[in-house]
């Protein structure tokens, strides 16, 4: 039951939905490639992160002193079905289209 709340606030989160649309496009991304691309601050970003990372959405990579995020393997079967259902009114909010132009 915890699990499918952690996942249901990730979802409700429109910063959270705009970084797991980037994702989905280009794996390895650092807070700060996600922060210029979606036009959003460190904190705001970082904020959403922690809430992926808690719902078990990203695997975490390190290169140097940065970390990179991807999604999970575990979470990527249930993002696909929820894009099926929603993908398309998604990708019409103007910092997904401008973020994606970006990465």
């Amino acid at each position: 039951m915890e699990e499918f709340v952690r996942i249901g606030r990730a979802l409700a989160d429109p910063v959270c939905v705009r970084i797991v649309v980037c994702m989905r496009r280009r794996d390895g991304l650092s807070a700060e490639v996600l922060s210029q691309a979606l036009d959003l601050t460190r904190p705001q970003t970082d904020r959403a992160l922690g809430k992926l990372r808690q719902a078990h959405f990203l695997a975490l990579t390190k290169s140097g002193r940065h970390f990179l995020y991807s999604l999970s393997d575990e979470i990527r079967p249930l993002l696909s079905e929820c894009f099926k259902l929603y993908g398309e009114e998604v990708m019409w909010d103007p910092a997904i289209t401008r973020a994606l132009h970006q990465l």
